[in-house]
């Protein structure tokens, strides 16, 4: 693979910073489109991408990889430098995208162990090749120095030429990294590349940064210094520098140009000492962030659940209330407090802002939209609101099915929306909003709307209705399209017609404890909502009795807690128990009978009903006692209990604080299961 394969840490970091910049470029690109063109700060940023993508792929030894990013790197040096030489903006991002693309599946190649390097990945590198052929003879066409030095100098040129302009400035520059940071010579190195083609001199300590053994160590002792002759002024020196990863000290000194010091010289000539070269010194502060890996979250949040167990079984032990201990009920309060806060503070660490993953659905729009030839515009807000790591990996899938569903069954074409009276192009939205312990994504388009009838039509085809039609209501005729194999699609195409998609929405949300439902006007669009939980963790839950075993509800979904009456109980004409609450009639279910599990409290009246609200279902359990309310920590469920369906009812299960165990019921299970 490479000659660093065997340092899993520096691949591991390639691997992340050269996807978090694929990440930045493909952003770029689609700015650009939007823009109609590329800008002077958007040709500079994407050129220091592919300068960096081509240094940390060199020094990894994967050549495809640097010679591909180096290939773009040229071409963006032409725009930069000739902004007279004309080219088409939109074969440029296609190809950007294409190439960046291409990398990517260098990237997972690499991450499965396979060889860095394809025949897709030197034919990217011909294609680039080409385009910069063509622009490069434009360019020198168009420029016709009338001798060498009008020639602008590419970067490899600038680092030769040696060089260097009355007007450089001067530079000695001390650099140190964080203490246990790793790899410290490859950060150097990182560095110099960032450097060097900004730089017409560029020496530093230590010289040798991959061929001594010792560089990491020197660095880790003395710092890494730098001296420098570049056109940069002081603060342009410094915003290169402070992209640098894990920095902790950073001193620049500035040195007076050489014409200067001597013109100070002679007119300081009668001084007893020698004028010392003027410095203008910059201290770096530490950096406020630094990049943790997700294991070490995990674990704190392992033991941070292990913690909140402990201090449960301690603050709710059955000892305490015979023994009156007041300096002992204030420690555990204070305890409790600060459990608070440190829970807070640990599940803040594992939030990500959901707008990595809207940022990708982008490119779903634009491709999609091309190849089906449909203007389309998407719309984002709220994209700033948190999720958890864990369950926001599962957020990609279902939101990349919604959008591609929208673009192929919902949006019109264009003769279709001027036939409507509609604009040409089409508009998908995107909204997320926290509410409460949940956050809530839409995705809205404003085609054609679900047809019902076609709906309902391929249902039947398929087996799928099992009561009256006319009893159905819309939002019911609509969620079919969430069954697996359910497709509207008569002719299989790129995009649809497979009947796989839609479930995987289920799917993914499911497993993560969310829902999804759908709305649709005909002819006005359609609106999908999502609704996941903050986090999957830690979670408040009321622990209920049922005979022996203890049950754990999650409080979002309660709505009310009550002893019924004789007068509100009654039979309906299937002979189901129901019972009347404020001119509601509400489905009764005993818990006991659900499961089987021996009780004295069998009659309705004589326990708690809990009253459970989910997607507007709304349903009563009976049992036998709240046993009170406390945040919970979810733990899965083994493999081996799950085998067989038997527990489909548990979404996992927890430790209370007498040491039992509590099996946390699944809400959209009791919401909408057949009981």
């Amino acid at each position: 693979m490479s000659g660093f394969a065997g340092n899993d840490s520096l691949l591991e970091m390639f691997l992340f910073e050269t996807s978090q910049n694929l990440e930045q470029l493909e952003q770029i690109i689609l700015i650009t489109e939007e823009a109609g063109g590329f800008s002077e700060e958007s040709v500079q940023e994407i050129f220091r991408i592919m300068h960096t993508i081509k240094g940390s792929a060199a020094m990894m030894s994967f050549e495809d990889i640097s010679k591909l990013a180096h290939r773009m790197e040229d071409l963006f040096f032409i725009i930069r430098e000739n902004p007279a030489v004309s080219y088409s903006s939109s074969e440029i991002s296609d190809l950007v995208l294409a190439c960046m693309d291409c990398l990517h599946r260098e990237l997972q190649g690499i991450r499965a162990g396979e060889t860095a390097g394809s025949d897709d990945c030197r034919r990217m590198i011909e294609r680039v090749e080409l385009l910069h052929a063509s622009m490069k003879s434009q360019a020198d066409g168009a420029s016709a120095p009338k001798d060498a030095s009008q020639t602008p100098a590419t970067p490899s040129d600038a680092q030769q030429q040696g060089a260097k302009s009355s007007s450089d400035y001067q530079f000695e520059v001390k650099l140190s990294f964080e203490p246990d940071c790793g790899m410290e010579n490859i950060r150097a190195f990182s560095v110099v590349q960032e450097l060097a083609p900004l730089c017409s001199t560029l020496t530093h300590d230590p010289s040798a940064l991959l061929e001594s053994d010792t560089a990491s160590e020197q660095i880790r002792g003395k710092g890494f210094t730098l001296h420098a002759t570049t056109h940069l002024n002081r603060d342009e020196l410094l915003k290169h520098l402070n992209q640098t990863a894990l920095l902790k000290d950073l001193e620049v000194k500035e040195k007076a140009a050489a014409k200067e010091v001597v013109k100070e010289t002679q007119n300081q000539a009668k001084a007893t000492q020698k004028a010392d070269i003027s410095v203008d010194e910059y201290r770096f502060q530490p950096q406020s962030m630094i990049s943790v890996n997700v294991a070490k979250l995990d674990s704190l949040m392992d033991l941070m659940g292990e913690a909140i167990i402990a201090e449960t079984m301690v603050t709710e032990s059955p000892d305490l209330p015979k023994t009156p201990m007041p300096d002992f009920r204030k420690a555990t309060a204070r305890l409790k407090r600060i459990m608070l806060e440190m829970q807070d503070t640990v599940m803040s660490l594992r939030l990500v802002p959901l707008s990595g993953t809207f940022q990708r659905m982008h490119r779903i729009v634009r491709d999609m939209g091309r190849k089906l030839d449909k203007q389309i515009e998407l719309k984002v807000s709220g994209e700033e609101t948190e999720v958890d790591k864990n369950i926001i990996e599962h957020l990609s899938d279902p939101l990349i099915h919604m959008i591609r569903n929208s673009i192929d069954h919902g949006i019109e074409s264009k003769e279709e929306r001027a036939q409507a009276g509609k604009p040409p192009h089409g508009t998908i939205r995107i909204d997320a909003q926290s509410a409460g312990g949940d956050v809530i994504i839409t995705v809205s388009d404003d085609g054609r709307g679900l047809n019902r009838e076609k709906i309902l039509k391929k249902a039947r085809q398929s087996g799928l209705v099992n009561r009256p039609e006319e009893d159905m209501s819309d939002r019911e005729v609509y969620n079919m399209i969430f069954l697996p194999g359910f497709s509207t699609r008569e002719n299989v195409t790129e995009f649809s017609g497979r009947g796989v998609g839609m479930d995987v929405v289920v799917q993914n949300l499911v497993s993560v404890g969310g829902t999804v439902a759908v709305d649709s006007q005909p002819g006005q669009g359609m609106i999908t909502t999502i609704k996941i939980p903050l986090t999957i963790a830690i979670i408040d839950g009321m622990n209920v009795a049922v005979g022996d075993a203890k049950y754990t509800i999650p409080t979002s979904a309660i709505r009310e807690t009550f002893r019924p009456t004789k007068d509100q109980i009654f039979t309906d004409t299937e002979g189901n128990e129901m019972v009347w609450l404020r001119g509601e009639c509400l489905s009764a279910h005993r818990m006991y009978q659900l499961w089987g599990i021996p009780t004295k409290v069998t009659e309705l009246t004589d326990g708690i009903l809990v009253l459970i609200e989910q997607d507007g279902k709304r349903r009563c359990f009976l049992v036998d006692a709240l046993l009170g309310r406390q945040q919970v920590v979810v733990k899965r469920l083994p493999a081996y209990v799950k085998r067989g369906n038997r527990l489909a009812h548990a979404a996992g299960c927890t430790l209370l604080g007498d040491g039992s165990i509590s099996l946390i019921l699944d809400v959209p299970w009791l919401a909408g299961a057949e009981i």
